[in-house]
Formats: C-alpha cells, structure tokens, sequence
C-alpha cells in the first residue's frame, strides 16, 4: 500500500494524472492505486478515483482532502484555499473562526501586504 500525499496537490493535477493513466487502458483499481487514493480504513477507492477524474468531484470532506493531499476547504467562502491569495481569505474570514487546519496553512502561505 503506497499513502502517498504529504505535499498539496491540485485537483487538476490530480485529474490530469488520472486522465493519462486512464488514457494508458488501465482499470480504475490500478488508477487508484497510482493516484494514492485510498479510503481511511486503507484500502483503494476506485470509484473516488472515477468520479474525481471523470466527472471534476471535489472532495469537500477535510479528512478525504487531506489523505489526498488537496489544500483544506475555506469554511466561508467553500472554495479550496489555493483558489484565493491567502491575503483574501484571511481578510474574508475571521481568524478566530477559522478551523485549525486552514490556520496552520494561512500561517504557513502567508504573502506579505506591500
């Protein structure tokens, strides 16, 4: 078994990658595999790894996000963090309502303000 995601990754990228292993004829345990898209309990989850590459799903759940290696879910404004500077999402948001996850990352992503 291959967990892979430590690092953040696109949904794009991710169905970029799925798209040419499926264009390679291989089946959806295999690409799921590949993609390290596994369920929490370990095991393969081809039809996350279908739905994600064929039909553009995003996950919204934080613990499937994380084991995929998707940045965290803005809990105002539901877009995925990497889709606004985190200079807009920390003027949206309030930083004492903010999950701890999306903290950490608008901590860590933080741009300076010139």
């Amino acid at each position: 078994m291959q967990i892979r995601p430590a690092t953040h990754r696109t949904l794009e990228s991710l169905c970029r990658e799925g798209k040419a292993l499926n264009d390679k004829d291989l089946n959806w345990d295999d690409i799921a595999s590949e993609l390290g898209i596994y369920t929490k309990d370990g095991r393969i989850n081809p039809g996350l790894a279908y739905r994600i590459v064929k039909q553009g799903y995003e996950p919204s759940r934080p613990e499937t996000r994380k084991r995929l290696g998707l940045s965290p879910i803005c809990p105002n404004c539901k877009h995925s963090v990497g889709k606004k500077s985190i200079n807009e999402h920390l003027s949206l948001d309030s930083i004492q309502d903010m999950p701890q996850p999306l903290l950490k990352w608008a901590l860590q992503n933080r741009e300076e303000i010139k």
